[in-house]
């Protein structure tokens, strides 16, 4: 009896092992990633068909032992080709390996096709043709060990169900959805079906079409079944009336619309309705544009599944906007009466939280590329005492932790917000984990909010750590006084050298801010940080006390704010330098937008070869080097620590007699090491240049060498 091999999703193997039971098939065995199974032609056929589960059925005829490319290339050479493949069939190789001597697929793939196709040329005189865009036969090799298993697909891509285009992006693959329906209980255990975030209508449709008893291979491209010497025409078309037989029949049992799709965006709702009459189920369904946010209303029926894939973002400042969809969903259904499932799938497991639904069970699953989790939250017919209770012992009302930093928020808000107003000030710092259980910073850029969260130690529960941030996420705006949508999240870890700089989204969006009669520019998703270091305001303004008719070098100037502020206070000229053309043209944008004129001067350099290679002597020099730095564009690495007493000396040499250098550095171990001697005095400043919204927890050290006179 044949053997065949079915493909499916990484944690599908025992659904479609059960799928083919109950279709037939015998010796059927789950593996990594598919089952095998026996099976007659006239029940394989019926397995094509009606398979949901499985992406490929791949139909075994040849093994062959495989060590080297002599050997892979007689054993595809020896196969009788011809006798297997019609001789016009578009052919596509793919190779999978295991701890085999072959390393490289393509390579595997490429020795498997030219022993396919020698062996056409041999028997037939003419080469077959290589199948382009979805139009071909999948000859497939397996290697493990020393054991080459040759297989030939039968129908192809049987996730290509003939109701939308494949070319475009698709947010969902049909036997996924089929897999996380299933798992969801659906169509056993509900009435109606719900997608609330509904994107392209996969699960919708997948769903309709499972309670329909509709086949999902009855839209299957006859030509590729057609260039297999194997394939049944007569038997394939019994088995397609028979499908429609049933089809139709259960489509007289239904004459209300059992389907619910919702999403925010229209174009989501278009998609689905031209995908759903594609499909023939566009008259079960019930599509509007709807905020799930504002209107998750329970369908009229006892029992009804929910499935859904809501938005969870990878980029960075994504997250809070989306926790507040969550949040909204959880509370939605957890409104709701007794009687309801729903499936949730994320990438994001925090995200899940953010529901407050306690999770009936949950499985990984890849979407993709992507490694996500599938939770299922159910409720009992007529209950209230249900697993989709929310966990209450998180509420602000319940959990002591959360008022207390709720209280604090608004409290540090009220007072910085005055503060500001004062000051002109745009950018400042409201909540510096002033509590130990939110260990986050909060800082505002005009109209954006930005929560920085510091890294937890490896001790610490993450789950707890996560549940804390969620909170802080979907607090913050109530209590700010801004949309989801205009706070920004950022993870803050150990920075090392110039890490703090590197782009980690490519967003592209900017704002302005007011800092006194400055402006600037900064950029809150893009870069870990925003390019206005809030916290060095105070050495901004001491520069500014010193400015007036004087010069001034400004070393690893980043995106020149330093420059900026003394500029504007009444410097005469300056030079500000830096290696990156990222910082140094945002620098310039900053120039401008301030209006300074050439006397500023913008320098690419190194900045220890700069200070070997330049005489220029300046009245204040601002030295505020990264931690440690070992940029490729650098000659040598920076260690603070270690390198500033030498690099204070290099500065040193270009300082003007009656002049300043201000040395600053973010380094939390730094200990001063430079020896104090004439002429020069040493004048700590720590204290003195931390503003105010920074007091409880200084970040920086600051130092200022005096040149006597």
């Amino acid at each position: 009896m044949p053997q065949y091999f079915a493909v499916c999703a990484q944690g599908a193997e025992s659904l479609l092992a059960d799928e083919l039971t109950q279709l037939g098939a015998l010796s059927v065995k789950q593996t990594q990633n598919g089952v095998f199974f026996k099976a007659e032609w006239a029940q394989v056929w019926h397995v094509v068909l009606w398979t949901r589960l499985a992406h490929r059925v791949l139909y075994l005829i040849h093994t062959a032992r495989a060590v080297n490319r002599d050997q892979l290339y007689r054993a595809n050479f020896e196969i009788e080709w011809p006798k297997w493949l019609a001789q016009d069939a578009p052919i596509r190789v793919f190779s999978t390996l295991k701890h085999c001597a072959f390393q490289n697929s393509l390579f595997t793939s490429q020795v498997v096709k030219d022993g396919v196709v020698d062996r056409f040329k041999r028997d037939t005189g003419e080469r077959p043709s290589v199948g382009q865009d979805g139009d071909f036969v999948g000859i497939h090799v397996h290697i493990q060990e020393d054991q080459a298993q040759i297989s030939i697909e039968l129908g192809g891509n049987l996730q290509k169900r003939g109701y939308r285009d494949h070319g475009g992006p698709a947010p969902i693959k049909e036997s996924l959805a089929v897999l996380l329906l299933l798992r969801a209980g659906w169509p056993e255990t509900g009435a109606f079906l719900m997608d609330p975030c509904c994107g392209s209508g996969t699960f919708l449709i997948e769903g309709a079409w499972m309670a329909l008893d509709r086949a999902p291979g009855l839209n299957l491209d006859q030509r590729i079944l057609g260039y297999l010497k194997v394939f049944d025409a007569d038997l394939w078309q019994a088995e397609l009336q028979k499908a429609r037989d049933r089809y139709a029949l259960a489509c007289q049992k239904r004459d209300e619309p059992f389907l619910i799709g919702r999403d925010i965006d229209i174009r989501a709702i278009h998609a689905t309705r031209k995908h759903a009459r594609a499909a023939g189920v566009d008259k079960w369904m019930d599509l509007a544009q709807a905020d799930l946010t504002t209107d998750l209303t329970r369908p009229a029926a006892s029992r009804v599944v929910v499935v859904t894939n809501p938005p969870y973002g990878s980029r960075m400042g994504e997250k809070p906007e989306n926790l507040a969809l969550y949040a909204q969903l959880g509370r939605g259904l957890a409104g709701w009466s007794g009687g309801w499932r729903m499936g949730l799938l994320t990438e994001d497991a925090g995200l899940a939280q953010a529901t407050r639904l306690r999770a009936a069970r949950k499985w990984k699953v890849m979407n993709g590329p992507l490694e996500c989790q599938f939770f299922l939250f159910e409720s009992k017919p007529d209950s209230n005492e249900t697993a989709a209770t929310p966990a209450a012992t998180h509420t602000a009302e319940k959990n002591l932790a959360l008022e207390a930093f709720c209280n604090r928020l608004r409290k540090n808000e009220k007072v910085r917000r005055k503060w500001a107003q004062k000051h002109q000030l745009e950018a400042y710092r409201i909540y510096d984990a002033d509590l130990p259980d939110y260990n986050v910073a909060i800082d505002r850029y005009g109209p954006y909010v930005v929560v920085a969260e510091y890294q937890a130690p490896a001790e610490m529960d993450a789950a707890k750590t996560q549940r804390r941030l969620n909170d802080v996420l979907l607090h913050a705006p109530d209590l700010l006084a801004v949309e989801a949508s205009q706070v920004v999240l950022k993870t803050r870890k150990r920075q090392r050298g110039r890490d703090q700089y590197e782009r980690v989204a490519a967003r592209n969006e900017r704002l302005q801010v007011q800092e006194g009669s400055a402006r600037f520019w900064v950029n809150l998703w893009d870069f870990l940080d925003t390019g206005l270091f809030l916290d060095s305001r105070g050495a901004r303004q001491w520069l500014a006390e010193r400015a007036s008719g004087r010069a001034l070098l400004n070393l690893f100037c980043y995106t020149g704010t330093a420059t900026v502020v003394p500029a504007l206070a009444g410097l005469a000229r300056s030079v500000s330098v830096d290696l990156s053309r990222t910082y140094l043209d945002w620098a310039q944008d900053n120039f401008t937008l301030n209006g300074l004129n050439r006397n500023h001067v913008l320098l690419r350099d190194d900045v220890l070869q700069y200070l070997d290679a330049e005489t220029e002597k300046f009245d204040l020099i601002y030295l505020d080097p990264p931690t440690f730095s070992n940029s490729k564009s650098m000659s040598d690495t920076l260690d603070i620590q270690r390198d500033h007493p030498n690099l204070i000396d290099l500065c040193l040499k270009r300082l003007k007699p009656g002049g300043s250098l201000l040395f600053l550095t973010n380094f939390t171990k730094f200990k001063w090491a430079w020896p104090e001697r004439e002429p020069y005095r040493v004048e700590e400043l720590t204290q003195k240049l931390v503003p105010e919204d920074f007091k409880r927890q200084p970040k920086s050290c600051a130092f200022a060498i005096h040149h006597r006179v």
